[in-house]
């Protein structure tokens, strides 16, 4: 193992968070019509699902862009809107800010997905498990990056 939750006892092996990875990367890319550069937004506390999540938009050529789980509504949007961001991974705890400040800078509904062990009960906003390439007819490959030019990390404080 080399992540594990320590409440729930869910755990990834390095394979396991590879195939999460690469698995989340292909689905952007297939369902989003997602860009080199694009950014996501990861706007949750400590999770087991975020090095997936984070690695998978990397693996597809996105920039991670991470926000403060207290944020406000308008403080999220703040964020959302000067990184550029076009798709936002949360929690359920936090889904309703997610969704507010998601909604301000128009990023739609779809755009806005779970992590974590909670699902939301409206079935509304999918689980990034969820976020795959259905067609199976597209391959993919991981989208090569230039260190020098292209940016992996946007943090705010």
């Amino acid at each position: 193992m080399i992540l594990v939750d320590p409440y729930t006892k869910r755990s990834y092996t390095y394979e396991q968070t590879k195939a999460a990875t690469i698995t989340f990367g292909t689905g952007i890319r297939s369902n989003w019509d997602w860009e080199k550069n694009d950014v996501l937004m990861l706007f949750t506390p400590n999770c087991i699902d975020t090095p997936a999540v984070m690695w998978g938009t990397i693996w597809a050529g996105g920039t991670i862009s991470t926000a403060n789980p207290g944020y406000t509504v308008d403080e999220l949007a703040f964020q959302l809107k000067d990184s550029g961001a076009k798709a936002i991974a949360t929690q359920v705890a936090m889904l309703d800010v997610a969704v507010q400040a998601a909604k301000k800078v128009g990023i739609p509904d779809d755009r806005i997905i779970l992590i974590g062990d909670e699902k939301d009960k409206s079935n509304k906003y999918k689980h990034f498990t969820a976020i795959r390439n259905m067609a199976g007819t597209s391959r993919y490959r991981r989208v090569k990056r230039n260190p020098a030019k292209d940016l992996a990390f946007l943090p705010y404080r």
